[in-house]
């Protein structure tokens, strides 16, 4: 299946009585020509705040090595925990 070039695809899976904050990791994957920004939330509660600056996607003020534009693919696995996904500043170009 080829993938679709999505600005954002959420999966969340929401598991009720964990408390704390944890911090969720990210990779870049290259599939052919894709450039794939996968963040991986925790077993707690994650905070994961997804922005563009300088040309490139960061992950919690993290850069990654992907650019910036209408072609940048993240996906995101919250795991368990009660989690925050903010991507609200990412707009149609970033």
């Amino acid at each position: 299946m080829r993938p679709v070039p999505l600005l954002v695809v959420l999966t969340a899976i929401a598991a009720l009585g964990i408390t704390g904050t944890a911090s969720a990791d990210f990779t870049n994957t290259v599939n052919g020509a894709t450039l794939t920004v996968t963040v991986t939330g925790s077993a707690g509660n994650d905070t994961i705040n997804i922005r563009a600056a300088s040309g490139v996607i960061t992950v919690n003020d993290v850069p990654t090595t992907l650019a910036a534009n209408r072609g940048a693919l993240i996906v995101v696995n919250t795991g368990d925990g009660d989690d925050i996904v903010d991507a609200e500043t990412l707009g149609v170009d970033d």
